[in-house]
């Protein structure tokens, strides 16, 4: 194999001559062998020279892929500026320019694709590799978008939705590049994209109305009296009394998922959880027990131990006065405790907690009664046997953000497939055909998909075909991605290659704190450490993908033509969704936002 000399060939002097062609050299050696395992001897071998000759032109690998990196987005952005500055003054004819120049062969070569993939991957663990990345994604974007909000007669609210299919189809074509390799039909994808620009167009060229005229609203339903819509009522997505009523009879009222017993092995160990205005603290006792408390000392109040996790030693002591517990929360020492008439210590001890350990992962309640998890999910026993969930161990990829939403929306979003084949093309290709959603009971839903094979997308189709087996699992589950939904805010994915949890926990009425974590039985095969890999990938596409439709169903609700009744069969978990939040709160069932104390009083 050796490196093509006119990938990124220009006239330049000899010592910058030799630094294009280390990086061209580098662009064959991440192509074939991957980011980790480029060398310095390799490219150096790649470019014909020593590997002295790297080190004089470049500080070690790590500057080299920099190099590259860099290189590749100046040649993406300059050949995509000279294409816009050279296409007629007209949007649609830009985008058209878009498209040539996107598919041509110099920049979707096959080894330039697979760079630009390698470096996208490891962006969220490399910030300068991420800084990059990100800024050519945003700037494509914000061109794009301009160009789509600049065609005669499109209707604003289709701009983003058009810009973005657009940019997906772009980058589905370069998978496509990636996957076929010489045997990628160009013109082909060239067709299809203009195809797709010329239904964007003949929309608006239908418009015949006068620039300016006003637009009458399409007829909307109004509330009558008895009525209810399947969905939930735009103001319970904003109204902070609502907000306190779900947090009182929601998320303190029902088992919430903190981790997994495989985090705090030892005694000591402790994890903590913040949820609804609470702060939780769960702890592996002296005798090996699990005990959760409210993470509040008796004295004021103050916060026992910080941190998501840690080990605390035979004691806990609290940072603020002093005070300490044992593992098993009782009070074993006060200072000067004389000065506290008539205190007995027996009575002041850390404030338990409902705690329940099931499959191996540990759930609290903050208040309330009622069935435990395992009653809950009782249904669930036989098909999650098989994964052996209390067995696992965590693995690295984890993330926690804020989202700058109503914690429901993130779930309107997640609880149905009918999105799928449109809003996540990749993922459909995974296992589209397939998929389908059902209802447990009235705490559990569970959906399900079969991985299938020859997907065009580059992460979809590598995945399906290193799935290996699994010797603990049965036949009709060895490519299952399984996804069970536990009332009000967690979901539970039980792929064949690991195991996953995400939820959301709110912050107020328009943010929401968004977590998950991944585990996985202990298997050393390298196909194994790469599907989990691109198992990583392609949930961080998806997850990308939702951010933008739970955003802008966020922004419609605003709308005075926001649609209330029109899901279809395919989106029952949503409708489910929204039965089990009237269900438990009955003013959420109103079509006009009561006032506050009208809803504060709904459930005196």
């Amino acid at each position: 194999m050796s490196a093509s000399p006119d990938l990124l060939a220009t006239p330049e002097e000899p010592n910058a001559a030799r630094r294009r062609q280390l990086i061209n050299a580098a662009i064959a050696a991440i192509a074939g062998h991957g980011l980790s395992r480029t060398t310095v001897g390799r490219v150096a071998k790649l470019a014909g020279m020593s590997a002295g000759m790297v080190s004089f032109h470049f500080r070690g690998k790590d500057e080299l892929l920099l190099a590259t990196l860099q290189s590749l987005d100046a040649e993406f952005d300059g050949r995509m500026r000279v294409a816009l500055e050279q296409a007629p003054d007209d949007p649609a004819a830009r985008l058209r320019a878009i498209v040539d120049v996107y598919l041509d062969p110099v920049l979707a070569d096959p080894r330039k694709v697979a760079v630009w993939f390698a470096f996208w991957g490891e962006s969220r663990a490399r910030e300068d590799y991420l800084r990059i990345c990100g800024a050519a994604d945003r700037a494509f974007a914000q061109i794009v978008t301009g160009l789509f909000a600049a065609l005669p007669g499109i209707d604003p609210t289709a701009v983003e939705p058009a810009a973005s299919a657009f940019i997906g189809m772009l980058d589905a074509h370069w998978q496509s590049v990636l996957f076929e390799g010489e045997g990628f039909d160009r013109a082909r994808a060239v067709t299809l994209c203009n195809a797709f620009l010329d239904t964007v167009g003949a929309a608006g060229a239908g418009d015949t109305r006068e620039p300016g005229a006003s637009v009458a609203p399409p007829p909307r339903d109004v509330e009558q009296p008895g009525r209810e819509y399947p969905t939930l009522a735009p103001w319970t997505y904003r109204s902070p009394a609502l907000f306190d009523l779900e947090m009182t009879h929601l998320f303190k009222r029902h088992w919430l998922l903190v981790d997994h017993v495989s985090e705090i092995p030892e005694p000591g160990d402790y994890l903590t959880f913040d949820a609804a205005g609470e702060r939780a603290l769960i702890v592996r006792g002296d005798d090996g027990v699990i005990r959760a408390f409210h993470n509040v000392c008796r004295h004021r109040g103050s916060c026992l131990v910080e941190g998501a996790r840690g080990h605390c030693e035979r004691l806990i002591v609290c940072p603020f006065h002093g005070w300490a517990y044992g593992r098993d929360g009782a009070l074993h020492g006060v200072p000067a405790q004389k000065t506290f008439e008539g205190l007995d210590k027996r009575e002041s001890g850390l404030v338990a907690l409902d705690l329940e350990v099931w499959q191996g992962f540990v759930f609290v309640r903050f208040g309330g009664d009622g069935p435990s998890v395992a009653t809950l999910t009782r249904a669930l026993d036989d098909e999650l046997a098989p994964y052996r969930l209390a067995q696992v161990q965590p693995l690295a990829w984890r993330y926690s953000e804020v989202k700058p939403v109503n914690w429901k929306l993130i779930h309107d979003v997640d609880n149905e497939g009918y999105h799928v084949p449109i809003g996540h093309p990749a993922l459909q290709t995974l296992y589209g055909k397939d998929y389908r959603d059902t209802v447990v009971n009235d705490w559990v839903t569970a959906s399900y998909g079969t991985v299938e094979f020859d997907s065009p997308h580059w992460s979809v189709a590598r995945y399906q075909r290193l799935l290996p087996g699994f010797g603990h699992l049965p036949p009709e589950r060895q490519r299952v991605w399984a996804y069970y939904g536990l009332f009000p805010n967690q979901v539970l994915v039980a792929y064949p290659d690991m195991v996953e949890f995400y939820q959301t926990l709110p912050l107020d009425v328009g943010h929401t704190v968004f977590r998950g974590k991944t585990f996985a039985l202990a298997d050393a095969r390298r196909e194994m450490r790469a599907v989990r890999y691109l198992n990583a990938r392609i949930n961080a596409r998806v997850g990308e993908e939702d951010e933008r439709y739970f955003t802008w169903l966020r922004e419609a609700m605003r709308s005075s033509v926001y649609p209330r009744d029109r899901l279809s069969s395919i989106e029952a978990g949503v409708a489910n969704f929204h039965r089990q939040v009237k269900n438990a709160l009955p003013v959420a069932r109103r079509e006009v936002e009561p006032d506050a104390a009208t809803i504060r009083d709904s459930m005196a």
